[in-house]
């Protein structure tokens, strides 16, 4: 793996899903997903997070990995339909 990988980018069929994500904190998707693998420790770090400490934003990034991989395994599927506005975005 290299030491500074292609950071990961929200997929544009993907962002009319974004406001079903849950449980992220005031974190975006794609901050979590750079931080979440097997260098997570070191880009914690870098961010100056401490990876002892900073368990909730492991955990989050846990999160946000899994509702990402649900998504695309249901596209691959073919089973994704685009959807109406999430009734709990907030609405500027």
């Amino acid at each position: 793996m290299s030491d500074n990988p292609t950071l990961w980018q929200t997929p544009d069929w993907m962002r009319q899903y974004e406001s079903y994500f849950s449980d992220l904190g005031a974190n975006k998707i794609e901050t979590l997903m750079n931080c979440y693998g097997s260098k997570c420790a070191d880009r914690l770090v870098r961010m100056g997070m401490n990876p002892k400490t900073d368990d909730a934003i492991d955990l989050a990034a846990l999160i946000c990995n899994v509702q990402v991989g649900l998504l695309v395994a249901l596209k691959s599927a073919g089973l994704l339909k685009d959807v109406p506005p999430c009734p709990l975005e907030k609405k500027p």
